[in-house]
């Protein structure tokens, strides 16, 4: 089997519970963008799925549930520029934390493994989700949701940044990607990509298991099980 050489995570429910604070922000975003309120835009959740998509899919799912227009120039850069300003507030109300097993897993990678992102969040609101947890200096740099509407697009991005980063192509087959959605396994599976779920997200690892991951935990707890899979 193929050496991994590059080590791809998700954030969300991966590295983190953010508690809450990204929808939160979208949420009070999107009011303030849109004029709508925050009642109507809680009654639409049940309506879009968020979990294991990026930030872009689920901004034109929620235009299109309130007939609002996906048209119009700088539209998702305005909106992102109120989501970011709302995130630092949420953010800042503190009920996030470090998922388990977490830092030492990362700790055990450094200077082993390049570690990037492959992540559902736009660019700027996934390093402050990282930055407030103290996790950012693990991470060099990734795909977000700006690649597109679906993940694959997103660890593609990421796939093409690391080639400029290290200057030479990457074998997707010595690329490991470690998520909490059947979303991100299907990311990395369309890319021919080493899949690692773990089953600390809304999906149990029954679930997880009949995408077929390469590897599948509950948690990161267990380090050394971990590294093993990703540096045997």
């Amino acid at each position: 089997m193929t050496a991994v050489k590059l080590v791809l995570f998700d954030i969300d429910n991966t590295l983190l519970w953010a508690g809450g604070a990204g929808s939160r922000a979208f949420d009070r975003a999107f009011a303030e963008c849109f004029a709508v309120s925050l009642q109507d835009l809680a009654d639409a959740r049940g309506d879009v799925p968020m979990a294991g998509r990026t930030d872009t899919a689920i901004l034109r799912d929620l235009l299109r549930r309130h007939g609002l227009s996906q048209d119009g120039d700088g539209l998702r850069a305005r909106f992102i520029q109120a989501y970011v300003r709302q995130l630092e507030v949420t953010l800042a109300e503190g009920r996030g934390r470090i998922l388990p097993g977490v830092v030492d897993l990362l700790t055990g990678l450094q200077g082993q493994l390049p570690l990037g992102l492959a992540t559902g969040n736009w660019h700027d609101p996934a390093w402050m989700k990282l930055r407030h947890f103290a996790l950012d200096t693990h991470f060099t740099d990734g795909g977000f949701g700006e690649a597109g509407e679906e993940r694959a697009a997103v660890v593609g991005e990421a796939l093409a940044r690391f080639e400029q980063r290290l200057g030479r192509p990457i074998d997707p087959r010595a690329v490991a990607i470690v998520g909490d959605t059947p979303e991100d396994l299907l990311a990395a599976q369309a890319h021919g990509c080493r899949s690692f779920a773990v089953a600390t997200g809304s999906y149990s690892a029954e679930v997880l298991a009949g995408y077929r991951p390469a590897h599948l935990f509950a948690d990161l707890t267990d380090t050394r099980a971990v590294l093993d899979r990703l540096l045997g």
